[in-house]
């Protein structure tokens, strides 16, 4: 494109209008740009030429046709991925933090295990989120992707993903049938699947159930009443979440 702006281009050859753009409104627009560069595109298999003005309706119909497949392409998509999911034989791309894919199914990595180890340990031993998040980024403890810091909100997924005790549930996020998608958290618009031993195991079950126990003894504290002059107006200078005054062993302190 910016080449066709420099003039350094005169006509741009596609074999097919699916090739050149997936939605009506994109390919329309480039088309457009191109054509007001005093650049044509000529389609091969279609025979279609931008440069005279009929022949932009009938690449309209074109593109609609290209979004269609793209679309009928989608919907198989997601039909194979449910089916593979009712067999209970689907793993995602992307594996939880602890675990590595190897030869398409998850291994634990131990380098990252250990660390998820940890952060049970801790938060049993009664340890708050926030503070286990302070813990890991005094020792500079690296996360994935590039991720340097640890937040609240990270420790309380790890303490609720069913991945650590060898569970996985499967959508768990859905992609919208009508175009464009969208990736959208499942609240009950479509089914789900839970499917026990999947994969090795990081935590026991029994840690994994005494974690989730005392998340919700201190969701039930926290909505108690109990506010004190400075709640949820201190704010993490890190993360932006508020600071809660709790009560570990007979000592309160700020988290």
């Amino acid at each position: 494109i910016a080449d066709c702006r420099r003039g350094k281009i005169d006509r741009v050859l596609v074999k097919t209008v699916s090739r050149f753009a997936r939605n009506t409104y994109d390919g329309l627009a480039l088309a457009r740009t191109l054509k007001s560069c005093g650049v044509s595109v000529y389609f091969q298999e279609e025979e279609i030429d931008t440069d005279t003005m009929s022949d932009e309706f009938i690449y309209t119909m074109q593109s609609m046709a290209a979004q269609g497949e793209s679309i009928t392409i989608s919907q198989n998509m997601r039909w194979h991925y449910r089916d593979v999911m009712e067999s209970g034989d689907f793993v995602g791309t992307i594996p939880a933090y602890g675990y590595k894919l190897t030869g398409g199914t998850l291994a634990v990595y131990e380098p990252e295990a250990e660390i998820v180890r940890r952060i049970y340990t801790m938060y049993l031993a009664g340890i708050g989120t926030q503070a286990i998040a302070n813990i890991l980024n005094s020792e500079k403890i690296p996360r994935r992707y590039g991720n340097e810091t640890w937040y609240m909100d990270t420790i309380l997924y790890i303490l609720g993903n069913e991945r650590y005790i060898g569970d996985a549930l499967l959508q768990k996020n859905y992609t919208t049938e009508d175009f464009p998608f969208r990736k959208k958290r499942n609240n009950g618009q479509m089914p789900q699947y839970y499917v026990e031993n999947s994969h090795p195991a990081i935590i026991s079950r029994e840690d994994f159930d005494a974690a989730g126990r005392l998340k919700t003894e201190r969701s039930k504290k926290r909505g108690s009443g109990n506010h004190y002059p400075l709640s949820r107006k201190i704010l993490c200078p890190d993360c932006g979440h508020p600071f809660r005054k709790m009560m570990i062993n007979g000592i309160s302190y700020w988290q």
